[in-house]
Protein backbone atom coordinates (compact mmCIF):
# COMPACT_ATOMS: atom_id res chain seq x y z
CA UNK A 1 0.00 0.00 0.00
CA UNK A 2 1.37 3.43 -0.96
CA UNK A 3 1.54 5.79 2.00
CA UNK A 4 -0.04 9.23 1.45
CA UNK A 5 2.39 12.14 1.36
CA UNK A 6 2.98 13.99 4.62
CA UNK A 7 1.14 17.28 5.01
CA UNK A 8 1.85 20.04 7.54
CA UNK A 9 -1.33 22.16 7.72
CA UNK A 10 0.13 24.85 10.00
CA UNK A 11 2.88 25.70 7.54
CA UNK A 12 0.27 26.04 4.80
CA UNK A 13 -1.61 28.85 6.59
CA UNK A 14 -0.19 31.82 4.62
CA UNK A 15 -1.25 30.30 1.31
CA UNK A 16 -4.53 28.99 2.73
CA UNK A 17 -5.54 32.38 4.16
CA UNK A 18 -4.94 34.16 0.85
CA UNK A 19 -6.83 31.51 -1.12
CA UNK A 20 -9.83 31.41 1.25
CA UNK A 21 -10.12 35.20 1.50
CA UNK A 22 -9.84 35.40 -2.29
CA UNK A 23 -12.66 32.89 -2.68
CA UNK A 24 -14.78 34.74 -0.10
CA UNK A 25 -14.33 38.07 -1.88
CA UNK A 26 -15.06 36.44 -5.24
CA UNK A 27 -18.25 34.71 -4.06
CA UNK A 28 -19.66 37.35 -1.70
CA UNK A 29 -18.26 40.51 -3.23
CA UNK A 30 -19.50 40.38 -6.82
CA UNK A 31 -22.79 41.41 -8.34
CA UNK A 32 -25.06 44.45 -8.15
CA UNK A 33 -25.16 44.56 -4.35
CA UNK A 34 -21.39 44.27 -3.89
CA UNK A 35 -19.64 46.80 -1.69
CA UNK A 36 -16.36 47.98 -3.17
CA UNK A 37 -15.47 49.48 0.20
CA UNK A 38 -15.68 46.17 2.04
CA UNK A 39 -14.18 44.11 -0.79
CA UNK A 40 -10.98 46.13 -0.71
CA UNK A 41 -10.76 46.14 3.08
CA UNK A 42 -11.44 42.41 3.36
CA UNK A 43 -8.78 41.62 0.76
CA UNK A 44 -6.30 43.87 2.57
CA UNK A 45 -7.14 42.16 5.88
CA UNK A 46 -6.45 38.79 4.26
CA UNK A 47 -3.03 40.00 3.10
CA UNK A 48 -2.20 41.30 6.59
CA UNK A 49 -3.30 38.03 8.24
CA UNK A 50 -1.23 36.04 5.73
CA UNK A 51 1.71 38.29 6.61
CA UNK A 52 1.35 37.50 10.31
CA UNK A 53 1.06 33.78 9.53
CA UNK A 54 4.22 34.00 7.43
CA UNK A 55 6.11 35.83 10.17
CA UNK A 56 4.96 33.18 12.66
CA UNK A 57 6.74 30.51 10.62
CA UNK A 58 10.05 32.38 10.66
CA UNK A 59 11.42 30.52 13.67
CA UNK A 60 10.04 27.16 12.54
CA UNK A 61 10.44 26.79 8.76
CA UNK A 62 8.45 23.83 7.50
CA UNK A 63 7.39 21.99 4.40
CA UNK A 64 3.64 21.79 3.68
CA UNK A 65 4.35 19.10 1.07
CA UNK A 66 7.81 17.55 1.63
CA UNK A 67 9.73 17.20 -1.60
CA UNK A 68 7.42 19.59 -3.44
CA UNK A 69 7.00 22.80 -1.47
CA UNK A 70 9.19 24.20 1.30
CA UNK A 71 8.57 27.31 3.38
CA UNK A 72 12.14 27.90 4.52
CA UNK A 73 13.44 31.35 5.39
CA UNK A 74 14.27 31.98 1.76
CA UNK A 75 10.71 31.46 0.55
CA UNK A 76 9.24 33.10 3.68
CA UNK A 77 11.30 36.20 2.97
CA UNK A 78 9.96 36.31 -0.57
CA UNK A 79 6.43 35.71 0.73
CA UNK A 80 6.70 38.78 2.98
CA UNK A 81 7.99 40.89 0.08
CA UNK A 82 5.19 39.68 -2.20
CA UNK A 83 2.54 40.30 0.46
CA UNK A 84 3.90 43.83 0.93
CA UNK A 85 3.60 44.40 -2.83
CA UNK A 86 0.05 43.03 -2.81
CA UNK A 87 -0.96 45.28 0.10
CA UNK A 88 0.45 48.40 -1.57
CA UNK A 89 -1.31 47.48 -4.83
CA UNK A 90 -4.63 47.13 -3.01
CA UNK A 91 -4.15 50.52 -1.32
CA UNK A 92 -3.47 52.15 -4.69
CA UNK A 93 -6.53 50.40 -6.16
CA UNK A 94 -9.16 51.62 -3.68
CA UNK A 95 -9.97 54.64 -5.86
CA UNK A 96 -10.77 52.44 -8.86
CA UNK A 97 -12.62 49.84 -6.77
CA UNK A 98 -15.25 52.46 -5.96
CA UNK A 99 -15.63 53.17 -9.68
CA UNK A 100 -15.93 49.58 -10.92
CA UNK A 101 -18.33 48.65 -8.11
CA UNK A 102 -19.83 45.21 -8.93
CA UNK A 103 -16.54 43.95 -10.39
CA UNK A 104 -14.43 45.02 -7.42
CA UNK A 105 -14.66 41.55 -5.87
CA UNK A 106 -13.20 39.97 -9.00
CA UNK A 107 -10.33 42.47 -9.02
CA UNK A 108 -9.38 41.84 -5.38
CA UNK A 109 -9.73 38.07 -5.70
CA UNK A 110 -7.49 37.98 -8.77
CA UNK A 111 -4.78 39.93 -6.94
CA UNK A 112 -4.90 37.48 -4.02
CA UNK A 113 -4.82 34.44 -6.32
CA UNK A 114 -1.82 35.90 -8.15
CA UNK A 115 -0.07 36.33 -4.80
CA UNK A 116 -0.81 32.67 -3.97
CA UNK A 117 0.81 31.59 -7.22
CA UNK A 118 3.86 33.77 -6.60
CA UNK A 119 4.43 32.31 -3.14
CA UNK A 120 4.11 28.76 -4.48
CA UNK A 121 6.44 29.66 -7.37
CA UNK A 122 9.23 30.78 -5.04
CA UNK A 123 8.70 27.93 -2.56
CA UNK A 124 8.66 25.08 -5.10
CA UNK A 125 11.35 22.41 -4.85
CA UNK A 126 9.79 20.28 -7.57
CA UNK A 127 9.62 21.30 -11.23
CA UNK A 128 5.98 20.27 -11.56
CA UNK A 129 4.97 22.40 -8.55
CA UNK A 130 7.06 25.22 -10.01
CA UNK A 131 4.99 25.01 -13.19
CA UNK A 132 1.77 24.92 -11.16
CA UNK A 133 2.77 28.08 -9.28
CA UNK A 134 3.66 29.77 -12.55
CA UNK A 135 0.22 29.08 -13.99
CA UNK A 136 -1.60 30.18 -10.82
CA UNK A 137 0.24 33.52 -10.82
CA UNK A 138 -0.01 34.08 -14.58
CA UNK A 139 -3.72 33.52 -15.29
CA UNK A 140 -5.00 36.19 -12.83
CA UNK A 141 -2.48 38.68 -14.23
CA UNK A 142 -3.68 38.06 -17.80
CA UNK A 143 -7.20 38.98 -16.66
CA UNK A 144 -6.08 41.98 -14.58
CA UNK A 145 -4.13 43.37 -17.54
CA UNK A 146 -7.39 43.57 -19.49
CA UNK A 147 -9.61 44.58 -16.60
CA UNK A 148 -10.57 47.88 -18.26
CA UNK A 149 -12.29 45.93 -21.00
CA UNK A 150 -14.04 49.00 -22.42
CA UNK A 151 -10.64 50.23 -23.66
CA UNK A 152 -8.85 48.96 -26.73
CA UNK A 153 -5.43 49.44 -25.09
CA UNK A 154 -6.41 47.24 -22.16
CA UNK A 155 -7.75 44.44 -24.35
CA UNK A 156 -4.60 44.63 -26.47
CA UNK A 157 -2.46 44.41 -23.33
CA UNK A 158 -4.33 41.35 -22.09
CA UNK A 159 -4.12 39.54 -25.43
CA UNK A 160 -0.41 40.24 -25.87
CA UNK A 161 0.34 39.22 -22.30
CA UNK A 162 -1.72 36.04 -22.63
CA UNK A 163 -0.30 34.94 -25.99
CA UNK A 164 3.35 35.66 -25.18
CA UNK A 165 2.92 34.43 -21.60
CA UNK A 166 1.52 31.14 -22.85
CA UNK A 167 4.35 30.95 -25.36
CA UNK A 168 6.95 31.38 -22.60
CA UNK A 169 5.16 28.82 -20.45
CA UNK A 170 5.58 26.30 -23.27
CA UNK A 171 9.34 26.86 -23.18
CA UNK A 172 9.41 26.18 -19.45
CA UNK A 173 7.21 23.09 -19.81
CA UNK A 174 9.36 21.66 -22.61
CA UNK A 175 12.45 22.41 -20.54
CA UNK A 176 10.96 20.47 -17.63
CA UNK A 177 10.21 17.55 -19.98
CA UNK A 178 13.84 17.47 -21.20
CA UNK A 179 15.15 17.60 -17.64
CA UNK A 180 12.87 14.75 -16.60
CA UNK A 181 14.15 12.76 -19.56
CA UNK A 182 17.73 13.45 -18.49
CA UNK A 183 17.37 12.68 -14.78
CA UNK A 184 14.18 10.68 -14.29
CA UNK A 185 13.03 13.02 -11.51
CA UNK A 186 11.45 16.44 -11.08
CA UNK A 187 12.91 17.02 -7.60
CA UNK A 188 15.40 19.91 -7.71
CA UNK A 189 17.57 18.66 -4.85
CA UNK A 190 17.79 15.19 -6.39
CA UNK A 191 18.80 16.65 -9.76
CA UNK A 192 21.52 18.59 -7.95
CA UNK A 193 22.83 15.44 -6.26
CA UNK A 194 22.90 13.56 -9.56
CA UNK A 195 24.85 16.36 -11.24
CA UNK A 196 27.35 16.49 -8.37
CA UNK A 197 28.11 12.80 -8.99
CA UNK A 198 28.41 13.00 -12.77
CA UNK A 199 29.76 16.53 -13.19
CA UNK A 200 33.12 15.24 -14.39
CA UNK A 201 31.44 13.77 -17.48
CA UNK A 202 30.14 17.15 -18.61
CA UNK A 203 26.47 18.08 -19.13
CA UNK A 204 24.43 15.80 -21.39
CA UNK A 205 22.49 16.99 -24.42
CA UNK A 206 19.14 16.74 -22.63
CA UNK A 207 20.53 18.86 -19.79
CA UNK A 208 21.68 21.56 -22.20
CA UNK A 209 18.33 21.57 -24.00
CA UNK A 210 16.28 21.59 -20.80
CA UNK A 211 18.36 24.28 -19.15
CA UNK A 212 18.32 26.41 -22.31
CA UNK A 213 14.54 26.23 -22.55
CA UNK A 214 14.21 27.20 -18.89
CA UNK A 215 16.47 30.21 -19.48
CA UNK A 216 14.27 31.35 -22.38
CA UNK A 217 11.07 30.84 -20.37
CA UNK A 218 12.35 32.74 -17.36
CA UNK A 219 13.68 35.41 -19.73
CA UNK A 220 10.11 36.10 -20.85
CA UNK A 221 8.83 36.26 -17.27
CA UNK A 222 11.45 38.78 -16.11
CA UNK A 223 11.21 40.77 -19.39
CA UNK A 224 14.86 40.27 -20.30
CA UNK A 225 15.99 41.23 -23.81
CA UNK A 226 15.36 39.87 -26.39
CA UNK A 227 12.22 38.45 -24.74
CA UNK A 228 10.92 41.82 -23.52
CA UNK A 229 8.66 42.90 -26.39
CA UNK A 230 5.44 42.29 -24.47
CA UNK A 231 6.32 44.53 -21.52
CA UNK A 232 5.88 48.13 -22.83
CA UNK A 233 2.43 47.58 -24.37
CA UNK A 234 1.20 45.48 -21.44
CA UNK A 235 2.45 47.98 -18.86
CA UNK A 236 0.89 50.88 -20.75
CA UNK A 237 -2.50 49.22 -21.24
CA UNK A 238 -2.92 47.83 -17.71
CA UNK A 239 -4.25 49.85 -14.75
CA UNK A 240 -1.35 51.62 -13.01
CA UNK A 241 -1.58 49.63 -9.72
CA UNK A 242 -1.61 46.36 -11.69
CA UNK A 243 1.37 47.55 -13.72
CA UNK A 244 3.29 48.26 -10.52
CA UNK A 245 2.37 44.83 -9.19
CA UNK A 246 3.57 43.17 -12.40
CA UNK A 247 6.80 45.16 -12.45
CA UNK A 248 7.67 44.56 -8.79
CA UNK A 249 5.99 41.37 -7.55
CA UNK A 250 6.13 39.28 -10.71
CA UNK A 251 9.79 40.16 -11.21
CA UNK A 252 10.58 39.32 -7.57
CA UNK A 253 8.77 35.97 -7.80
CA UNK A 254 10.49 35.08 -11.08
CA UNK A 255 13.95 35.88 -9.73
CA UNK A 256 13.18 34.04 -6.48
CA UNK A 257 12.19 30.89 -8.35
CA UNK A 258 15.07 31.24 -10.81
CA UNK A 259 17.71 31.50 -8.08
CA UNK A 260 16.30 28.46 -6.27
CA UNK A 261 16.30 26.37 -9.44
CA UNK A 262 19.82 27.39 -10.45
CA UNK A 263 21.50 26.93 -7.09
CA UNK A 264 19.56 23.92 -5.82
CA UNK A 265 19.59 21.87 -9.02
CA UNK A 266 22.31 23.30 -11.25
CA UNK A 267 25.05 24.47 -8.93
CA UNK A 268 27.49 21.69 -9.84
CA UNK A 269 30.86 22.62 -11.39
CA UNK A 270 30.65 22.67 -15.16
CA UNK A 271 26.92 23.33 -15.13
CA UNK A 272 27.21 26.63 -13.25
CA UNK A 273 29.56 27.99 -15.91
CA UNK A 274 27.09 27.04 -18.65
CA UNK A 275 24.16 29.02 -17.30
CA UNK A 276 26.47 31.77 -16.05
CA UNK A 277 27.55 32.52 -19.63
CA UNK A 278 23.95 32.49 -20.86
CA UNK A 279 22.75 34.90 -18.18
CA UNK A 280 25.79 37.11 -18.73
CA UNK A 281 24.78 37.59 -22.37
CA UNK A 282 21.17 38.23 -21.35
CA UNK A 283 22.33 40.81 -18.79
CA UNK A 284 24.33 42.74 -21.39
CA UNK A 285 21.48 42.76 -23.92
CA UNK A 286 18.90 43.70 -21.29
CA UNK A 287 20.68 46.68 -19.70
CA UNK A 288 21.61 48.06 -23.13
CA UNK A 289 18.15 47.70 -24.69
CA UNK A 290 16.24 48.84 -21.60
CA UNK A 291 18.26 52.00 -21.03
CA UNK A 292 18.74 53.09 -24.65
CA UNK A 293 15.12 52.61 -25.73
CA UNK A 294 13.88 54.38 -22.57
CA UNK A 295 15.69 57.52 -23.76
CA UNK A 296 13.20 57.93 -26.61
CA UNK A 297 9.98 57.57 -24.56
CA UNK A 298 7.59 60.45 -23.85
CA UNK A 299 4.93 58.36 -22.10
CA UNK A 300 5.83 57.86 -18.44
CA UNK A 301 4.34 54.37 -18.25
CA UNK A 302 6.31 53.17 -21.27
CA UNK A 303 9.41 54.88 -19.90
CA UNK A 304 9.02 52.99 -16.62
CA UNK A 305 8.40 49.78 -18.58
CA UNK A 306 11.76 50.06 -20.33
CA UNK A 307 13.26 51.10 -16.99
CA UNK A 308 11.92 47.84 -15.55
CA UNK A 309 13.65 45.96 -18.38
CA UNK A 310 16.92 47.73 -17.58
CA UNK A 311 16.63 46.81 -13.90
CA UNK A 312 16.08 43.19 -14.87
CA UNK A 313 19.47 43.47 -16.57
CA UNK A 314 21.15 44.76 -13.41
CA UNK A 315 19.60 41.88 -11.47
CA UNK A 316 20.84 39.42 -14.08
CA UNK A 317 24.37 40.65 -13.43
CA UNK A 318 23.95 39.42 -9.85
CA UNK A 319 22.56 36.11 -11.12
CA UNK A 320 25.52 35.74 -13.48
CA UNK A 321 27.96 36.11 -10.57
CA UNK A 322 26.61 32.84 -9.15
CA UNK A 323 28.15 33.29 -5.68
CA UNK A 324 26.37 33.68 -2.32
CA UNK A 325 27.32 37.37 -2.35
CA UNK A 326 25.75 37.73 -5.79
CA UNK A 327 22.52 36.09 -4.62
CA UNK A 328 22.47 38.28 -1.52
CA UNK A 329 22.93 41.39 -3.68
CA UNK A 330 20.02 40.34 -5.92
CA UNK A 331 17.75 39.83 -2.90
CA UNK A 332 18.64 43.26 -1.47
CA UNK A 333 18.11 44.86 -4.87
CA UNK A 334 14.66 43.26 -5.20
CA UNK A 335 13.55 44.66 -1.83
CA UNK A 336 14.55 48.20 -2.76
CA UNK A 337 13.26 47.84 -6.31
CA UNK A 338 9.83 46.75 -5.06
CA UNK A 339 9.50 49.88 -2.89
CA UNK A 340 10.55 52.38 -5.54
CA UNK A 341 8.63 50.76 -8.41
CA UNK A 342 5.36 50.30 -6.51
CA UNK A 343 5.61 53.88 -5.29
CA UNK A 344 6.36 55.30 -8.75
CA UNK A 345 3.39 53.56 -10.35
CA UNK A 346 1.24 54.59 -7.38
CA UNK A 347 1.96 58.25 -8.17
CA UNK A 348 1.46 57.69 -11.90
CA UNK A 349 -1.97 56.26 -11.11
CA UNK A 350 -3.45 59.59 -10.00
CA UNK A 351 -1.29 62.09 -11.91
CA UNK A 352 -2.93 62.99 -15.21
CA UNK A 353 -6.48 62.11 -14.20
CA UNK A 354 -9.20 64.56 -13.20
CA UNK A 355 -11.16 64.23 -9.97
CA UNK A 356 -13.86 61.58 -10.31
CA UNK A 357 -12.57 60.25 -13.65
CA UNK A 358 -10.81 57.00 -14.46
CA UNK A 359 -7.12 56.71 -15.22
CA UNK A 360 -6.27 58.15 -18.67
CA UNK A 361 -5.02 55.94 -21.48
CA UNK A 362 -1.80 57.92 -21.85
CA UNK A 363 0.57 59.35 -19.24
CA UNK A 364 2.48 62.04 -21.09
CA UNK A 365 5.45 63.80 -19.54
CA UNK A 366 3.44 67.02 -19.84
CA UNK A 367 0.99 65.68 -17.23
CA UNK A 368 3.79 65.98 -14.67
CA UNK A 369 4.50 69.63 -15.51
CA UNK A 370 4.12 71.77 -12.40
CA UNK A 371 3.36 68.81 -10.13
CA UNK A 372 5.78 70.25 -7.57
CA UNK A 373 3.37 73.18 -7.12
CA UNK A 374 0.09 71.31 -7.53
CA UNK A 375 0.92 68.24 -5.41
CA UNK A 376 4.21 68.99 -3.60
CA UNK A 377 4.30 65.84 -1.45
CA UNK A 378 3.52 63.56 -4.40
CA UNK A 379 6.23 65.29 -6.44
CA UNK A 380 8.71 64.90 -3.58
CA UNK A 381 7.95 61.18 -3.27
CA UNK A 382 8.17 60.70 -7.04
CA UNK A 383 11.54 62.46 -7.06
CA UNK A 384 12.77 60.08 -4.36
CA UNK A 385 11.66 57.04 -6.38
CA UNK A 386 13.31 58.36 -9.55
CA UNK A 387 16.57 59.15 -7.76
CA UNK A 388 16.54 55.63 -6.34
CA UNK A 389 15.85 54.08 -9.74
CA UNK A 390 18.80 56.07 -11.08
CA UNK A 391 21.03 54.80 -8.28
CA UNK A 392 21.78 58.05 -6.48
CA UNK A 393 22.59 57.94 -2.74
CA UNK A 394 21.23 57.80 -0.11
CA UNK A 395 18.53 55.57 -1.56
CA UNK A 396 17.88 51.84 -1.78
CA UNK A 397 18.59 51.88 -5.51
CA UNK A 398 22.14 53.12 -4.98
CA UNK A 399 23.03 50.39 -2.50
CA UNK A 400 21.28 47.70 -4.56
CA UNK A 401 23.42 48.55 -7.58
CA UNK A 402 26.52 48.94 -5.42
CA UNK A 403 26.14 45.44 -3.95
CA UNK A 404 25.48 43.89 -7.38
CA UNK A 405 28.45 45.61 -9.03
CA UNK A 406 30.72 44.81 -6.08
CA UNK A 407 29.79 41.13 -6.35
CA UNK A 408 30.51 41.23 -10.09
CA UNK A 409 33.95 42.77 -9.52
CA UNK A 410 34.69 40.20 -6.81
CA UNK A 411 33.85 37.40 -9.25
CA UNK A 412 36.12 38.83 -11.93
CA UNK A 413 33.26 40.17 -14.08
CA UNK A 414 34.67 43.69 -14.23
CA UNK A 415 33.37 44.46 -17.78
CA UNK A 416 29.82 43.68 -16.66
CA UNK A 417 30.18 45.99 -13.65
CA UNK A 418 31.59 48.81 -15.80
CA UNK A 419 28.76 48.42 -18.32
CA UNK A 420 26.23 48.60 -15.49
CA UNK A 421 27.78 51.77 -14.06
CA UNK A 422 27.93 53.49 -17.47
CA UNK A 423 24.32 52.67 -18.32
CA UNK A 424 23.17 53.74 -14.85
CA UNK A 425 24.65 57.14 -15.69
CA UNK A 426 22.76 57.10 -19.01
CA UNK A 427 19.51 56.35 -17.17
CA UNK A 428 19.85 59.61 -15.23
CA UNK A 429 18.73 61.48 -18.37
CA UNK A 430 15.31 59.88 -18.71
CA UNK A 431 14.61 59.66 -14.97
CA UNK A 432 15.62 63.22 -14.16
CA UNK A 433 13.68 64.69 -17.07
CA UNK A 434 10.53 63.77 -15.13
CA UNK A 435 11.90 65.70 -12.15
CA UNK A 436 12.60 68.65 -14.46
CA UNK A 437 8.98 68.60 -15.65
CA UNK A 438 7.66 68.44 -12.09
CA UNK A 439 9.64 71.41 -10.81
CA UNK A 440 10.78 73.48 -13.81
CA UNK A 441 7.95 73.32 -16.34
CA UNK A 442 4.65 75.12 -16.11
CA UNK A 443 1.55 73.07 -16.94
CA UNK A 444 -0.07 73.78 -20.30
CA UNK A 445 -3.59 75.00 -19.57
CA UNK A 446 -5.68 73.44 -16.82
CA UNK A 447 -3.60 70.43 -15.86
CA UNK A 448 -5.41 67.43 -14.33
CA UNK A 449 -5.14 67.53 -10.57
CA UNK A 450 -6.81 64.54 -8.90
CA UNK A 451 -6.18 64.53 -5.17
CA UNK A 452 -4.58 61.30 -3.84
CA UNK A 453 -6.86 59.29 -1.59
CA UNK A 454 -5.92 58.45 1.99
CA UNK A 455 -5.07 54.90 0.91
CA UNK A 456 -2.79 56.19 -1.85
CA UNK A 457 -1.07 58.52 0.61
CA UNK A 458 -0.46 55.57 2.95
CA UNK A 459 0.97 53.50 0.07
CA UNK A 460 3.28 56.35 -0.94
CA UNK A 461 4.44 56.86 2.65
CA UNK A 462 5.20 53.14 3.08
CA UNK A 463 7.15 52.83 -0.17
CA UNK A 464 8.99 56.14 0.28
CA UNK A 465 9.97 55.16 3.82
CA UNK A 466 11.22 51.78 2.59
CA UNK A 467 13.22 53.39 -0.23
CA UNK A 468 14.89 55.85 2.13
CA UNK A 469 15.37 53.45 5.06
CA UNK A 470 17.15 50.82 2.97
CA UNK A 471 19.42 53.53 1.60
CA UNK A 472 20.31 54.95 5.01
CA UNK A 473 20.29 51.80 7.14
CA UNK A 474 21.04 48.79 4.91
CA UNK A 475 22.84 46.71 7.56
CA UNK A 476 19.78 45.06 9.21
CA UNK A 477 18.39 43.77 5.91
CA UNK A 478 21.84 42.90 4.53
CA UNK A 479 22.61 40.83 7.64
CA UNK A 480 19.16 39.23 7.58
CA UNK A 481 19.61 38.14 3.97
CA UNK A 482 22.73 36.19 4.93
CA UNK A 483 20.49 33.87 6.95
CA UNK A 484 18.23 33.16 3.97
CA UNK A 485 20.90 31.53 1.82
Amino acid sequence: MIAPPAFDLASFFPILILALVGLAVLVLGTGPGASAYWNGRLALLGVVLAGFATAGLWTRPASPFPGALVLDRYSLGFALLLLFACAVTLLCSFRDLDRIGPRSGEYCALLLFAAVGMIVFTAATNLLVLFLGLEVLSIPLYILAGFRRERRESIEAALKYFILGAFSTCFILYGIAFLYGAFGTLDLARIGRILERVADRGPAGYLHAGLGLLVVGFGFKIAAAPFHFWAPDVYQGSPAPVTGFMAAATKAAAFGALLRVLHLAFGAPGVRETWGQAFGLLAVATVVVGNLVALAQDDVKRLLAYSSIAHAGYLLIGVTVGTPEGVRAVLFYLCGYACMTLGAFGVVGFVGRREGEEEPADHALADFAGLGRRRPLAALAMSLYLLSLTGIPPTAGFLGKFYVFRAAVGAGLVPLAILGVVLSAVSAYYYLQIVVYMYMRAPAGAAPAARPTGAEVLAILLTAAGTLYLGLFPAPLWDLLAGLL
